[in-house]
């Protein structure tokens, strides 16, 4: 299965989920921790190894590296994305020069580079539309921004989802981009607006 794959049936599932029932979610970060489950059942075995070097070797059971799962929750340190998948084939390993210059304070374990990042949002009765609105199209930019700072040469898939739980809202005022099939999500940046009764996907420009 590849990663593509893997997070389309993740997305499925919490998008199965919600609209069986969306107020078994009365949170944001309800739907944050079931698409984190569905993605770590899945893709629990593709790992990355981090050389380690600023921390003593005891303190990783006496290895000089750690073995990690790529999908993270609130990753990296400093942006804190919702949740993220790490580049398992370039991993930044401790480097002593580097360390000196960038004022390292720790191992690189959480400024891993990203090959899919995934950001959720919220819109509940009661809650400000306009507000909400704006805050998913920020997102939207946000993950354009990460693709042209950091994977124009290489894949990246980044995925800002919008959840709506209110029934008089239909969705499409969020749809900022050229609607696509679900299926055709394979790279670049998407935007999803998930209703009780529909799903719209779209290509972000």
């Amino acid at each position: 299965m590849t990663l593509d794959d893997s997070i389309r049936q993740s997305l499925e599932a919490v998008t199965f989920q919600f609209q069986k029932n969306p107020f078994d979610f009365l949170y944001e970060s309800d739907l944050h921790c079931f698409l984190y489950a569905e993605l770590f059942k899945r893709l629990s075995n593709d790992r990355t190894h981090i050389q380690c070097g600023y921390n003593e070797p005891p303190s990783y059971v006496n290895r000089d590296y750690i073995e990690t799962t790529i999908v993270k929750s609130e990753y990296p340190s400093v942006v804190k994305y919702d949740i993220a998948l790490l580049d398992g084939d370039s991993p930044i390993h401790f480097d002593a020069q580097t360390s000196r210059t960038e004022g390292w304070k720790n191992d690189p374990l959480w400024i891993q580079p990203l090959q899919a990042i995934i950001e959720l949002k919220f819109l509940q009765p009661g809650d400000d539309r306009a507000d909400k609105k704006n805050a998913f199209r920020s997102d939207i930019e946000r993950l354009l921004a990460y693709k042209k700072n950091h994977r124009t040469a290489k894949p990246f898939l980044g995925i800002c989802i919008l959840f709506v739980s209110d029934y008089r809202v239909d969705g499409s005022a969020f749809v900022f981009g050229h609607e696509s099939p679900f299926d055709s999500i394979v790279e670049g940046v998407w935007g999803i607006v998930v209703t009780p009764s529909k799903r719209m996907t779209f290509t972000a420009l």
